[in-house]
């Protein structure tokens, strides 16, 4: 007699989205399974896969021929819930003058230099600072397209209340018109910051006037519930353990140095 499991069904921030009691493999598909949580979760089945651990989706076989490879503890599953759209999110624009090939190199070479001439010119927050959420907000809408406006918004929101209780609030993203959607609750923000006076800053070439206070910003998230990748043709497999995925950053204007 089949044994039966239970499967967990997580998001992307790691948060349990609902458990399904009493699942037989031998007589259940990937596509059942996607079939219950969308209609559970209220979610639209064409933009949604149910990640496992290795990295598989779900397909329309029996999860027992999915599963043939995973191992199952304590009689438990977990499965990563991923919404994503079935096409590009929006356009790419054109290539920006402001971003060359040599431009990390120089703004860490101007950045150093700023920091010999006045020590603690420049730090690193790891906490968002309440004053900065407009500028924040305004450099990372301005370095991308407007239609992710929205989308930014949200992360950024999310990242400024990581210390609240965020099951309290809702910071799943969607879109209807590019059928994207994104769980942000995991979203953390890392911002870089001039003090002194930018009137001192020099402004020829490449040492552009820094202008703003707000050197840069990134908006990232912890993407939970990733055990190891499958091996490769080679038998390498990746470490287990949760990924860092970079969601926006952008440079102030001034420090965009050309390559």
């Amino acid at each position: 007699m089949e044994s039966a499991h239970d499967l967990c069904i997580i998001g992307l921030g790691g948060s349990e989205l609902l458990k399904i009691p009493d699942v037989l493999f031998r007589q259940t598909t990937g596509r059942d399974i996607k079939e219950q949580v969308a209609q559970t979760l209220g979610l639209t089945l064409r933009y949604m896969s149910l990640l496992l651990s290795t990295g598989m989706d779900l397909n329309d076989a029996l999860l027992a021929e999915t599963l043939q490879h995973v191992n199952v503890v304590d009689s438990s599953l977990t499965v990563t819930c991923v919404l994503a759209p079935v096409e590009p999110f929006g356009l790419k624009a054109g290539t920006d003058p402001h971003f060359g090939t040599k431009s990390g190199t120089a703004l860490r070479r101007r950045i150093r230099q700023e920091e010999v001439l006045a020590p603690h010119s420049v730090s690193n927050n790891r906490t968002p600072d309440p004053k900065m959420y407009e500028a924040v907000f305004e450099l990372l809408t301005s370095s991308f397209a407007g239609h992710l406006k929205p989308l930014i918004k949200c992360a950024l929101d999310a990242a400024y209340n990581y210390k609240c209780d965020t099951t309290a609030r809702n910071y799943m993203y969607e879109d209807a018109v590019h059928g994207a959607s994104a769980d942000l609750a995991s979203c953390r923000l890392l911002t870089r910051v001039f003090h002194g006076d930018p009137s001192a800053a020099r402004g020829d070439g490449w040492n552009a006037p820094l202008g703003e206070t707000l050197v840069g910003a990134v908006l990232w998230r912890l993407l939970f519930g990733w055990q190891h990748a499958a091996a490769s043709a080679t038998g390498d497999q990746g470490d287990a353990g949760p990924i860092l995925e970079v969601l926006f950053l952008g440079i102030a204007v001034g420090l965009r140095e050309g390559g």
